[in-house]
């Protein structure tokens, strides 16, 4: 099978890539990037660009909508402009496959809900609290709207050693700085791990529907700083919990999903995740 990867090389897609070739697949992948993906540079705000994508979606078997503009920030300050990539590229690069008869897979996010309860079916109104959060579950409706065979992959925060946030606190850390981590903003982290299973399951079966997976419990980023600087062995007096409203966040109490995993790897707590990624990220830079 040919399977078409936008943003391969992404946080997910840099380890689906391999996996699926170890499958027997043959990738082809897109990156913003000149280099590192069998298509040239793909821009998905270029229309061009973007043209070439949906040319290449009509010859693969699979496409899986990796590639979008993931920082909730800079949704927040360029609506229009994230809108596009995360709504309107993702919509004609699944028209464009559906009208080959391919499958399209979009990964999403959690935050399509407003965290304010647990264990989130599949089937609950979306209720979205920040822009970014917005735009996927727009994007949810578009490709299910212009695909027949699309499958919604809804992941919790995907959290790996190289995360923008964790490396700024080791390094703020390290220079003898004090952190500020929100207190009020719960996650549910799973392993980048779970997401490629996650996605090799979907093509396997060409999964049609809505699935989705968080860790087993949930944890705030001020938990998760304390677990770093207890790593370190820093005294826990330099994090300082802040509320997410001080820096323009949207708060939330709850994170987790109601698990409707395809792939047959089991949920872990959410501070396996953490400890595991915690000494990943110190290993990397000791």
């Amino acid at each position: 099978m040919r399977v078409l990867v936008t943003g391969v090389d992404g946080t997910i897609g840099t380890r689906l890539a391999p996996a699926l070739a170890a499958d027997g697949h043959e990738v082809v992948g897109t990156t913003r990037r000149a280099s590192g993906a069998t298509l040239a540079s793909a821009d998905l705000a270029d229309p061009a660009a973007l043209a070439r994508v949906c040319a290449a979606a009509a010859t693969v078997d699979h496409v899986v909508l990796l590639a979008a503009a993931t920082s909730v920030a800079v949704c927040r300050r360029q609506p229009a402009l994230t809108r596009a990539v995360n709504v309107g590229a993702q919509r004609d690069i699944a028209a464009a496959a559906d009208a080959a008869g391919a499958h399209v897979i979009l990964v999403s996010t959690s935050l399509v809900f407003d965290g304010t309860s647990p264990r989130v079916a599949p089937d609950a109104p979306h209720a979205p609290r920040t822009e970014y959060g917005r735009q996927k579950s727009e994007a949810e409706s578009a490709v299910r709207g212009a695909a027949r065979a699309a499958s919604v992959l809804r992941l919790a925060k995907v959290l790996t050693a190289d995360n923008a946030r964790l490396r700024q606190w080791v390094a703020d850390l390290r220079r003898g700085a004090t952190v500020i981590a929100l207190r009020d903003l719960a996650f549910s982290p799973i392993a980048v791990e779970l997401a490629v299973a996650e996605i090799r399951a979907s093509i396997a079966r060409c999964h049609v529907g809505v699935a989705q997976c968080s860790a087993s419990d949930e944890m705030t980023f001020l938990d998760l700083a304390i677990e770093l600087v207890t790593a370190m062995s820093v005294p826990q007096q330099r994090v300082v919990g802040e509320a997410a409203a001080a820096v323009g966040e949207a708060a939330a109490l709850h994170a987790t999903l109601r698990d409707t995993r395809l792939s047959t790897l089991p949920p872990e707590p959410s501070l396996a995740v953490a400890r595991r990624v915690v000494a990943e990220a110190l290993a990397v830079r000791s």
